[in-house]
């Protein structure tokens, strides 16, 4: 989905088309967290570190786009 909105720009707006890649990235960013939450990873104290940092990876993902709707709002 990333080469598709790079390549494509699916949106008119160069701001839209920004967030959708930004979001894009998040998504992957959180997947890639959930292989570690099996038994791949012994380890559940480096688990619980990793849930916290999805958990991190998700905030500030709705934080940019609260952020970005608040604006678009003001503006």
């Amino acid at each position: 989905m990333i080469v598709f909105v790079t390549a494509v720009k699916p949106f008119e707006n160069p701001v839209l088309n920004r967030m959708e890649l930004f979001n894009e990235c998040c998504i992957i960013v959180a997947a890639y967290h959930l292989f570690y939450f099996t038994d791949y990873l012994p380890d559940y104290k480096l688990q619980y570190k990793l849930g916290w940092s999805l958990i991190g990876v998700t905030i500030f993902n709705i934080t940019v786009n609260m952020g970005l709707m608040v604006w678009t709002s003001v503006r």
